[in-house]
């Protein structure tokens, strides 16, 4: 049975205290356990400060794609023992289970390509916009994602841009029909 661990301040730890059992929530038979107690939290928030946070922000965009893009392999290469535990421990169904997996391997992917267009910056202008969708018609506009830049971050937020007048209109064609 096995005992899950945190990473924690640079390396893994396993919990303290009494183990809890993780239950399957449809047939109910233990598939791991975990200690609850023990991880200083407060260190774990100092080191992501002091630490993981100066790493990331050193590195350039393209630098952080092939991070993601490892990440996005990683997740593909496990992909059949993440849809089991998904499937063993959420309680999700076989397909439910693969479009999660897929889609968080997807996403990865998606945005180390983004990356790519980005090279060698660390950080976007503030507001300056990166389109990150495309529109496409097939019965309509889809809605286009971009990234803008926020001077409080150097990681860019997303938005939508002109959803709320696509919904209106579809609304309104539908109305009239």
């Amino acid at each position: 049975m096995p005992t899950l661990t945190s990473y924690v301040c640079g390396a893994f730890a396993t919990g303290k205290g009494e183990p809890v059992a993780l239950l399957n929530p449809t047939t109910e038979e233990t598939v791991a356990t975990a200690h609850c107690g023990g991880v200083d939290l407060a260190a774990a928030a100092d080191f992501a400060r002091e630490t993981g946070g100066p790493a990331l922000r050193a590195l350039t965009f393209a630098q952080r794609g092939e991070l993601l893009a490892k990440l996005a392999a990683a997740i593909f290469e496990k992909r059949d023992e993440l849809i089991e535990t998904s499937v063993a421990n959420g309680g999700t169904t076989w397909g439910g289970a693969k479009f999660n997996v897929d889609s968080a391997s997807g996403t990865l992917s998606a945005y180390a390509e983004l990356s790519k267009k980005l090279g060698d910056a660390r950080e976007l202008a503030d507001g300056e916009a990166i389109l990150i969708g495309a529109e496409r018609s097939s019965r309509g506009a889809t809605p286009t994602w971009r990234a803008r830049a926020s001077r409080s971050s150097s990681t860019p937020s997303i938005s939508r841009r002109g959803a709320s007048r696509r919904r209106r209109r579809r609304r309104c064609s539908r109305a009239c029909r």
